[in-house]
């Protein structure tokens, strides 16, 4: 990300519409706008212009913002416009290609604003976690990092953590001084403990953990019976959670499991992959409940695999966000006229295209705000609550102050982590590549 040039970006959803944003932000962004409007851009407010393009140029509203007051800390301004894509992107090119000019890169916006100082690193994540927010308890999560208040107790653990390591390095710095007096081993163990309890009740809660799941894009394999389904979620997850058996109708509920996506493409996370009986007619009590079960994941999936060994596709019974057809058991002669990427789980044929594809499908169907960030802040935290109870364990063993030291200091890292005080070019490449353009 480079600083020091003007940013623009389509701020609104895709799609027709009558109105449609472009955004732009940087030092200069109200000059380089005064080149192509018929009006010069010298103060903040809206009014009517016209952008100097085609022929007989083109309507618009200006919003322009100072930089003490704008979103980012710099001048920016918007430009309303009317909602053709091929329009908006033409336009967009246009502004790009001036000098001193460029598209924006996901994120950059709110990047920019919390390197500016207008917004906190976790009110920076609540932007995004609001933006992905599917439902009310998402949407309280997200006003929780946004309003500051995961902020405020993330702060309170540094400043303890913090506390204890000035302690302890005041007992090996000033050991020869009378009066400095540093932390005993079991005053440091009580107070360690009691920081890692509070680690624990916030991160282990039910809540968190419901809130955790929930983020992540659903990913359900739906087929009929016998269609390779649950071989597949074996090979997918690297190891043997589905019953596999040549007998059809084997699953006889939706089996979850979280499927491991980091790194597979770019900004890539975990998915909640979802194995689902065999979709068909037949009858009895219990399987009208494992249809039941079937039909529901279906209905709350942000992607269905569809499975079938022949590659003939017939219409699902619910209708999906996005599909994605696997031929399955592609270690047998296709039929003629069959369709769908070809698949075995039994040797890992195309495994790594399918990840690709679910990877890609799923985390394009649901916005990734909270499934980017629930696991940063868990893994910072884990990694915290490790160095403390190593910390802990040592001081009740009366080990050296520099070992504890050093364990208190790796714990204050992991938690500046939470907050972007830690290796800040590393965090914040994680958590605003989980951005769209033009946020």
């Amino acid at each position: 990300m480079r600083l020091g040039d003007i940013i623009v970006a389509v701020a609104s959803p895709p799609g027709w519409a009558a109105r449609a944003v472009i955004r732009l932000s940087g030092p200069g962004a109200w000059a380089m706008l005064s080149g192509v409007l018929d009006t010069a851009v010298t103060q903040r407010g809206c009014r009517a212009a016209r952008l100097r393009f085609g022929p007989s140029g083109l309507p618009a509203l200006l919003l322009a913002q100072a930089a003490r007051r704008s979103y980012t800390g710099e001048e920016s301004a918007e430009l309303v416009l009317p909602g053709s894509p091929l329009l908006l992107d033409r336009v967009l090119r246009m502004l790009a290609g001036l000098p001193g000019a460029r598209l924006a890169a996901p994120g950059e916006f709110t990047a920019r604003a919390y390197l500016a100082g207008r917004m906190t690193l976790e009110q920076a994540e609540g932007v995004a976690a609001l933006i992905a927010a599917q439902g009310e308890d998402e949407r309280a999560s997200a006003a929780d990092l946004l309003g500051g208040e995961a902020g405020k107790r993330y702060r309170d653990w540094i400043e303890e953590a913090a506390t204890l390591l000035a302690l302890v390095e005041a007992g090996i710095d000033f050991s020869d001084q009378e009066d400095v007096t540093g932390v005993s081993t079991s005053d440091l163990a009580r107070r360690v403990e009691r920081l890692l309890d509070d680690l624990a009740s916030f991160a282990g809660s039910r809540r968190a953990r419901e809130a955790e799941a929930a983020s992540l894009p659903r990913v359900i394999l739906a087929g009929a019976p016998n269609a390779g389904k649950s071989t597949l979620a074996n090979a997918l997850l690297g190891r043997s959670r589905a019953v596999v058996s040549d007998q059809p109708g084997t699953t006889r509920d939706a089996l979850e499991e979280v499927l491991d996506l980091t790194g597979v493409i770019p900004g890539g996370s975990a998915v909640l992959l979802t194995d689902t009986p065999g979709i068909d007619d037949g009858g009895g009590a219990i399987h009208a409940a494992a249809q039941h079960a079937a039909r529901a994941a279906l209905a709350g999936a942000d992607l269905v695999v569809y499975c079938d060994p022949l590659g003939r596709f017939a219409p699902l019974p619910v209708a999906a966000q996005a599909e994605l057809r696997v031929r399955t058991k592609a270690d047998r002669v296709a039929p003629p006229e069959s369709t769908g990427l070809p698949v075995c789980a039994l040797d890992g044929w195309n495994l790594p295209e399918l990840r690709r594809q679910i990877a890609c499908l799923a985390t394009s169907h649901r916005a990734r705000g909270l499934a980017a960030l629930l696991p940063r802040h868990r893994e910072a935290m884990d990694r915290a609550a490790a160095h403390l109870d190593g910390a802990r364990l040592l001081a009740l063993d009366d080990a050296g102050a520099e070992v504890i030291a050093g364990e208190l200091r790796a714990a204050l890292d992991a938690l500046g982590e939470l907050a972007g005080r830690i290796d800040p070019d590393r965090v914040l490449g994680r958590v605003f590549a989980s951005f769209c353009i033009g946020k």
